[in-house]
């Protein structure tokens, strides 16, 4: 089956959100970090990965990612912010996860 991620950036942490089998966690903003969340998402068959445009701490993440063959979509927070009104979710990983497997987002970056 078909996942999708949602990572709510921000300086020194990751929360993620994977969907649908509802597996969430945290991870360190580093290197380690990075490379903890890679080793998580392989365990998944994940279609796409929203992650937030955070003024630049979302970048590592996304390298890591990347290099790992995985499709991110960065999302403007704007957006983020209008889609979790609509839907009645609270702004976090869920409703990255949300806005990534339910808007025809292009991805920004791609393996």
């Amino acid at each position: 089956m078909l996942s999708f991620c949602g990572i709510d950036v921000s300086k020194d942490r990751l929360d993620v959100m994977v969907l649908p089998a509802e597996q969430c966690c945290s991870v360190p903003n580093d290197a380690g970090g990075w490379a903890a969340l890679v080793e998580r998402l392989r365990n998944f068959s994940i279609a796409a990965i929203g992650i937030e445009a955070s003024v630049g701490y979302e970048r590592g993440a996304a390298r890591a990612l990347l290099a790992a063959g995985m499709s991110v979509r960065q999302v403007n927070p704007f957006k983020l912010r209008q889609f979790a009104r609509a839907s009645g979710v609270l702004a976090g990983a869920l409703i990255w996860c949300g806005i990534t497997e339910w808007s025809p987002l292009i991805p920004i970056w791609s393996p």
